[in-house]
C-alpha cells in the first residue's frame, strides 16, 4: 500500500501522457472545400468512372450465363424469354398486357 501511494502521482501522470499521445491524429491536414467548375468536373469524372466499373460488372454477369439481352439508348437492358403469339398490336387499338418484371 505504502508503494502505491508513493507512486501514485508518478502512474497518474504516466497514464494522462498515454491517454493524450494515443488520441493525437498523425495526419492532421486541413481539407480545402472544392468549389466552383473544378468541383462538377471531379464528380462528372467520378461518375464516369462508377457508371463504366458498374457496366463492366454488368457486361461480366450477361456473359457468364451467356444471356442475349437488348439494350435501349438509354442503357436499360433487357430480355424477352417468350415471344407473344396473339395479334398484333395496332394503332387506335386498346390492348392488355401481361408481363413480369424481375431484378
Amino acid at each position: 500500500m505504502r508503494f502505491i501511494k508513493k507512486h501514485f502521482f508518478h502512474f497518474l501522470i504516466f497514464f494522462l501522457a498515454l491517454m493524450f499521445f494515443s488520441c493525437k491524429e498523425e495526419n492532421q491536414r486541413s481539407v480545402k472545400p472544392i468549389q466552383g467548375q473544378n468541383a462538377e468536373d471531379k464528380l462528372l469524372s467520378a461518375n464516369k468512372k462508377l457508371v463504366r466499373s458498374e457496366n463492366e460488372k454488368i457486361d461480366d454477369y450477361i456473359n457468364r450465363y451467356k444471356w442475349e439481352t437488348n439494350e435501349t439508348g438509354t442503357g436499360l437492358r433487357f430480355m424477352i424469354y417468350q415471344h407473344g403469339n396473339g395479334p398484333k398490336a395496332e394503332k387506335g387499338n386498346t390492348h392488355i398486357i401481361n408481363f413480369s418484371v424481375s431484378l
